[in-house]
């Protein structure tokens, strides 16, 4: 982010997105704030995405590669965010690209799941043309989350 931020010759100023969430929250029962690349990405110089995420006060849904070499990166972001006294909600599994043949990849999730501790609300499957053929895979993708239990985590109300 800060080295995106110097290319555009823009500065980043965190209170401003303070006041932003603050702003939106007072407005809607839920706020989604996407993470920009990883906990360790430099927001400025001396603030990093894991240092923004606790100063804001949110709990983490951490959208997790669910390919080959998941393991490390979800397990070393999950010990960041413990770390730093970050609320863990849980996880969601993506699978951005076709998925190749390789039967190793199947014990990834499992695995990620016994050894951190912490809970799945779902797997996405890889679908094609994201995000123009949204409207022909929303359905079936929102049936592969366990939204209730998300709303339920995050103590909001019950689906209608």
């Amino acid at each position: 982010m800060l080295a995106a931020a110097a290319h555009a010759n823009v500065e980043i100023d965190p209170t401003r997105i303070t006041q932003a969430l603050r702003t939106l929250s007072a407005r809607h029962d839920c706020v989604l704030v996407e993470g920009i690349g990883g906990v360790l990405v430099p927001v400025t110089v001396d603030l990093f995405v894991v240092d923004l995420i606790k100063r804001l006060g949110l709990p983490v849904l951490l959208v997790a590669r669910a390919g080959l070499g998941s393991i490390n990166h979800t397990l070393l972001t999950l010990d960041c965010l413990r770390t730093h006294g970050v609320p863990i909600l849980g996880l969601v599994f993506n699978h951005p690209a076709r998925p190749p043949a390789d039967p190793d990849e199947s014990a990834t999730i499992p695995t990620i799941l016994r050894l951190s501790h912490v809970r799945s609300f779902g797997e996405l499957p890889y679908c094609e043309g994201l995000p123009a053929t949204w409207p022909r895979h929303r359905d079936a993708l929102i049936a592969r989350l366990d939204v209730q239990g998300l709303l339920d985590a995050l103590g909001l109300r019950k689906l209608a």
